[in-house]
């Protein structure tokens, strides 16, 4: 092995707050830093899901779903009690859908499966939108 960065980590475990279930698309990454910067958060785990909650509720193969579930319970041991669920405007995943509707029903049917799993997780609804972020 041939070391390629000098760098400290720190050691130490974390815990934490929240999390975020987010998609990595570019366009909305700024903002995810912006809400956590505004809300305090100190160390959010985020979940980088292409199409965020899409995964959830629509999975291209069901171990799919299974896996983010099982992401999201692996993270808890940080101790986060809050997990923000993503889904954002003109979404590839979803075929670049501007339908606001459709993405509010997705974030609920999200919502529903995460509390399913995980009935003591506060689960918070975001859409994200090119002027901003809206709670459902």
């Amino acid at each position: 092995m041939t070391k390629i960065l000098d760098f400290r980590s720190p050691q130490e475990h974390y815990h934490n707050q929240e999390a975020f279930l987010w998609c990595p698309d570019q366009r909305f990454e700024d903002v995810r830093h912006a809400f956590a910067k505004a809300g305090n958060f100190t160390k959010p785990d985020p979940i980088l899901i292409p199409g965020g909650v899409k995964a959830l509720v629509a999975p291209k193969d069901p171990r799919d779903r299974e896996f983010i579930l099982e992401q999201i319970e692996v993270l808890m041991g940080h101790g986060f009690t809050t997990l923000y669920a993503m889904a954002h405007m003109n979404c590839a995943a979803c075929g670049g859908n501007t339908d606001r509707a459709f993405y509010e029903e997705m974030l609920k049917t999200a919502g529903e499966i995460i509390r399913a799993r995980i009935p003591n997780l506060n689960v918070r609804l975001i859409f994200a939108d090119y002027d901003g972020l809206y709670e459902v």
